[in-house]
C-alpha cells in the first residue's frame, strides 16, 4: 500500500491527483476532497505551512469500514486541488500482525521556536499530537503499561514539513490518563481528540481535551508540547445527549472589527446532533489563556420534564412484575437495572445480551393529560405496523396502545444515552391505555433503555444549542492553523455515524465538506457564526450556466434550461406580504377530495393568512378529514403565521394530505369554485402542471399524487418556494432545497433524493432558520456535487450539508412556488469543474 501511494505521488508532475482511479465513479464528488480509496471520517491536523494546506485524516489503510485507524494525508495550493501522500501515522501492530494502537484525532501544530527541541532553529519541526487507542493489553517502548480500551495523548514530529513522522517512543504517551479529580472507569478509556495552539499572549502551548461521557473538556498548558498541566475545564453546557468530541478552540473578530475579539468552541456531538446520529456545535465566549468563558446568551437553560409532570412510571421497584406489569420471552423475571444515568433504575432489555427478546405491558391506565413524555436511548428500530406481532418483528420500541392498537410509538437512536422524546395524546384524554416495551431486535443495538414516563402539560423539547450545520452531513469540524490569528478555514467530515458505513460509494467511502471560512457577524442581536464557502474561483471560470430576473414568476412551476451534476446555485428573492382575509361568509361551493367525494368550502379564521397550512388546519377542524387525531400539535394549535408548518409537526404522515386539495374560500373564491370544481379530480396535481402544456407532463402528476413519491406541487396560497436539483423530468424524483416564508426556514428535503435504501435514518427534511435581511431580502447559495448539496442561507448564518445519491440521468433543474407569494426572484447557476483534471 505504501509503495503503491508513493509511486502515485511521484508521478504527480503534470497532474494533481493519483491517476490510479478515474475520479468519475458514481457519486464521486468532483471539487470535495475523497481518498483514493477505502474509509475516511474526520479530518485531523489541518496546517497552513509554506505554502501548502495539509489535510491529516482518520483513514483505514484496509478497507471502506473504519478500521485499523491511521493518519491518511494530502496536500494542496487552493483547498481545492490535492495531492495525496503516503500514509502520515499508521497504526501499529503486533508481531502477528494485529493492531495494538490506533491513531485518533489530533492537531498539528508548526513548533517555529523549536521548544519542543525536536528540531532546530534553523529547521523547527512540525509536531502533531493525536490520541492512541489501545486495543489490546500491553506494554509500550517507553516501558508504560496500557490496557485494552484505554486512551492517552501522545506526539510525533516532522523534520521534513510534514511528509514524514517520527514518534517519540521513547516517552510516550505524554498524557496516560486524565487528572486523579476526572478519573474514572469510563474516563480511561473516553479521554481524547486533542486542539492545540499557541497562545501569543501568554507565550505558552494550549491543548483542550474531551471527556467524551462526562461532557467535560479540559484545558492544559505546555511551554515545550512535551510536559502538560491542566488548568481549567469546561462543561457540561447545551447539547449533551450524545459524546463529545473534537473541540476546537479559536478566536474571531465580531463584525470585521479588531477591537472586538471572541473566541469559539466547537464540540462534536454523537449521537444526538440537530438531527439523527452527529453533529456540531458551537459556544461563544471569552478566552484568557486559562479558562474558557461562554457569553451568557450563548448557554441555555438543560432539559427536563415539563413543570407540574406526573409520573405513569419511573421504574423504582424490583421487578416488572412487582410494578405490575406482564411480561412475555425474556423479560419474564428481569427487573430495571440500578444505577442509571441519574443514580435511579432505568429499563435496558439488553438483559445480558442483544439476543434476548420479549415485551412487558404496564396495567391499564386513564389518559389525564395532553401528553406523555419520557427517556429514551438504546437502539433504532421503529415499529413497523406491517411485521407488528409476526416472527418478522425487530423493533425495539415504546408503544401506546388504545383499545389493542398502537397509537403511537417511539424507538432509540443508536445511542447509550437518554433523550427526552414525547406523545401529543390530547385526542386520547379520557380513554384508557396501556404502554408496552417492546424488543425483538437480536443484532447490534438490539435494545431499549427507558425511564422517567410522565404526564404533562407539553411536550418535552430537545436541548437547545448553537448548531454549526442544521443538516445531517457535517461533524468533527476542525480549522487550519498557520493562519493569521483571526482567520479561520475550516471543514468537517461530510457524513454521519447513524449510516456512514452504509453509504452506497466504491471504492471510496466519505468525503470532507467544501473548505469554509468561519466570522463573526452579528444578526439579530446575536454574535453569530458565519460560513462562506472558501474560494470556488478557479473551478468557475466559465460564464453562468443561467441567469434570470422576475419582477413576479411566470408561472408556478418552471423548468430551467439547464442540467447538471456539480453546481453552484445563487437564487434571492422576497416574500410578498399576505394580507388578513375578510370575513365574509364563503360559498358552498363543493370541491373534490382526495378523502371524500364532496367537502365544502371552509375558510381561514378571520384576521389571519390565507396560506395552505392555516386552511388545512380550519379545514381538520371543521371536521372534514377523516384523520383528525393526528398531529394534533398542528391542528389543535391557534392559526398564526408564527405556527410550524404541516411538514414541521407531522412530518410525511400521514400521506392522505399531501393528497389532499385545498379547500378554503381564500384559496378558492367562490367566482372559480365552479370550473374548478369542474376539472380533473386530482386538482391539486393538476394545478402542479399549469406551466406545461404537455398532457404527458399533468398525467404523471396525477399519477405521482397517489404514489409514494409525489412531485412537488405549487397550492395557491402555499407559503413554501421549492428549489429542485438532480430531479428526474417528471420531478418524481429529486432533491430539494426550499424556504418557507410563513416559518422563516430554509429546508432541505432529501425524502424522494434517489438512493435512500441503504439505511433506514437516511431520508429525511432538515431545516434551520432564515429571516430576511434588513432590505426583506432571502439569499440561499446551493452549491451541489456528485453526491452532496451545501446551503448556506443568508450571510451564512443558516447552513445544511447533505448527502444525496441521485440516479446519473437525474440532472434536472426546476423552481416551484405560489407565484403570488414570492418577488424580486433571481437565479443564478454556474457550473463547478472537476478538481481531479
Amino acid at each position: 500500500m505504501f509503495g503503491k501511494i508513493f509511486l502515485c505521488y511521484l508521478s504527480l508532475v503534470a497532474s494533481s491527483v493519483c491517476a490510479a482511479q478515474s475520479y468519475k465513479e458514481q457519486y464521486r464528488p468532483q471539487y470535495h476532497f475523497t481518498p483514493e480509496k477505502n474509509w475516511m471520517n474526520d479530518p485531523n491536523g489541518m496546517i497552513y505551512h509554506k505554502g501548502l494546506y495539509h489535510l491529516y485524516y482518520q483513514y483505514n489503510p484496509g478497507g471502506s469500514r473504519w478500521g485499523n485507524m491511521s493518519w491518511g494525508h494530502a496536500t494542496s495550493q487552493d483547498l481545492l486541488h490535492w495531492k495525496h501522500h503516503p500514509i502520515a501515522l499508521e497504526y501499529r501492530k503486533d508481531a502477528n500482525g494485529v493492531a495494538q494502537e490506533l491513531m485518533f484525532s489530533g492537531t498539528v501544530v508548526a513548533d517555529n521556536d523549536n521548544t519542543s527541541g525536536f528540531g532546530t532553529k534553523g529547521n523547527p519541526p512540525l509536531v502533531a499530537v493525536y490520541t492512541s487507542s489501545y486495543v489490546q493489553d500491553f506494554t509500550l517502548p517507553s516501558g508504560q503499561a496500557v490496557s485494552k480500551d484505554q486512551q492517552s495523548q501522545s506526539i510525533a514530529y516532522s523534520l521534513d514539513d510534514g511528509f514524514t513522522w517520527t514518534k517519540w517512543e521513547s516517552h510516550n504517551p505524554i498524557l496516560l490518563s486524565p487528572p486523579a479529580q476526572f478519573l474514572s472507569a469510563d474516563t480511561k478509556n473516553n479521554f481524547r481528540d486533542p486542539a492545540v495552539f499557541w497562545h501569543a499572549g501568554r507565550q505558552y502551548w494550549v491543548m483542550v481535551l474531551s471527556l467524551p461521557n462526562a461532557h467535560h473538556l479540559l484545558i492544559y498548558t505546555s511551554k515545550n508540547l512535551k510536559n502538560w498541566t491542566q488548568v481549567s475545564d469546561f462543561g457540561p453546557a447545551n447539547a449533551i445527549s450524545g459524546q463529545w468530541e473534537c473541540p476546537g478552540l479559536f478566536p474571531l473578530t465580531v463584525d470585521g472589527r479588531n477591537n472586538n475579539e471572541k473566541w469559539v468552541l466547537q464540540i462534536g456531538l454523537n449521537p444526538g446532533g440537530p438531527n439523527i446520529g452527529s453533529g456540531t456545535q458551537y459556544i461563544v465566549g471569552s478566552f484568557d489563556g486559562i479558562k474558557f468563558t461562554a457569553d451568557p446568551d450563548n448557554v441555555y437553560a438543560s432539559v427536563g420534564k415539563p413543570d407540574g409532570s406526573v409520573f405513569i412510571q419511573d421504574f423504582e421497584s424490583s421487578t416488572f412484575e412487582a410494578m405490575g406489569w406482564t411480561t412475555t420471552g425474556g423479560f419474564v423475571g428481569q427487573a430495571p437495572v440500578p444505577d442509571g444515568d441519574t443514580g435511579n433504575h432505568q429499563i435496558d432489555t439488553f438483559f445480558g445480551g442483544d439476543p434476548v427478546t420479549g415485551t412487558a405491558t404496564s396495567p391499564p391506565f386513564v389518559v389525564t393529560k395532553p401528553f406523555i413524555n419520557f427517556r429514551i436511548g438504546g437502539g433504532y428500530h421503529p415499529y413497523n405496523p406491517s411485521t407488528y406481532g409476526t416472527a418478522d418483528d425487530t423493533e425495539t420500541a415504546i408503544n401506546l396502545k388504545v383499545n389493542g392498537v398502537v397509537i403511537r410509538t417511539a424507538t432509540g437512536q443508536n445511542a447509550g444515552t437518554l433523550a427526552w422524546q414525547g406523545w401529543d395524546v390530547t385526542s386520547f384524554v379520557g380513554q384508557t391505555a396501556v404502554i408496552e416495551i417492546a424488543d425483538f431486535a437480536t443484532g447490534g443495538w438490539g435494545h431499549l433503555i427507558l425511564d422517567d414516563i410522565v404526564f404533562s402539560d407539553s411536550l418535552a423539547q430537545a436541548q437547545k444549542a448553537n448548531w454549526v450545520d442544521l443538516g445531517p452531513d457535517y461533524y468533527a469540524a476542525a480549522t487550519f492553523n498557520g493562519l493569521s490569528q483571526n482567520k479561520r478555514i475550516a471543514v468537517g467530515w461530510a457524513n454521519n455515524w447513524a449510516y456512514g458505513e452504509d453509504i452506497p460509494t466504491s471504492p471510496w467511502r466519505s468525503s470532507m465538506s467544501i473548505m469554509r471560512e468561519y466570522s463573526l457577524a452579528t444578526i439579530n442581536s446575536k454574535v453569530t457564526l458565519v460560513q462562506t464557502p472558501y474560494c470556488l474561483d478557479p473551478l468557475e471560470r466559465s460564464p453562468p450556466l443561467f441567469t434570470q430576473n422576475w419582477a413576479t414568476l411566470p408561472a408556478s412551476k418552471l423548468k430551467l434550461p439547464v442540467k447538471g451534476k456539480s453546481l453552484d446555485v445563487t437564487l434571492t428573492f422576497q416574500v410578498v406580504p399576505q394580507h388578513p382575509v375578510t370575513t365574509s361568509k364563503p360559498s358552498t361551493t363543493i370541491l373534490p377530495t382526495k378523502t371524500s367525494t364532496a367537502t365544502t368550502l371552509t375558510t381561514v379564521a378571520p384576521g389571519y393568512p390565507c396560506n395552505r397550512d392555516n386552511c388545512l388546519r380550519a379545514f381538520i377542524r371543521e371536521g372534514n378529514y377523516p384523520d383528525n387525531a393526528f398531529c394534533k400539535t398542528f391542528t389543535t394549535a391557534s392559526v398564526t403565521t408564527g405556527f410550524p408548518t404541516y411538514a414541521t409537526a407531522c412530518g410525511s404522515a400521514p400521506t392522505q394530505a399531501s393528497h389532499m386539495s385545498s379547500a378554503c374560500s381564500c384559496l378558492y373564491p367562490s367566482s372559480t369554485s365552479s370550473s374548478r370544481s369542474s376539472s380533473s379530480s386530482s386538482s391539486s396535481s393538476s394545478s402542479s402542471s399549469s406551466s406545461s402544456s404537455s398532457s404527458s407532463s399533468s398525467s404523471s402528476s396525477s399519477s405521482s399524487s397517489s404514489s409514494t413519491k409525489p412531485t412537488p406541487t405549487a397550492v395557491a396560497g402555499d407559503s413554501q418556494l421549492r428549489f429542485l436539483v438532480r430531479s428526474s423530468e417528471d420531478g418524481s424524483q429529486g432533491t430539494v432545497i426550499g424556504y418557507d416564508a410563513t416559518a422563516q426556514r430554509v429546508f432541505v428535503d432529501r425524502m424522494n433524493s434517489g438512493d435512500i435504501s441503504f439505511n433506514s435514518l437516511f431520508p429525511g427534511i432538515y431545516y434551520a432558520s432564515l429571516k430576511p435581511d434588513a432590505q426583506g431580502k432571502v439569499t440561499i447559495r446551493v452549491l451541489l456535487d456528485w453526491s452532496s448539496v451545501e446551503v448556506f442561507g443568508g450571510r451564512g448564518e443558516s447552513v445544511l450539508t447533505a448527502q444525496i445519491f441521485p440516479s446519473d440521468v437525474n440532472q434536472a433543474i426546476s423552481l416551484v412556488s405560489d407565484v403570488k407569494a414570492f418577488k424580486a426572484v433571481s437565479v443564478t447557476v454556474r457550473n463547478v469543474a472537476s478538481s481531479w483534471k
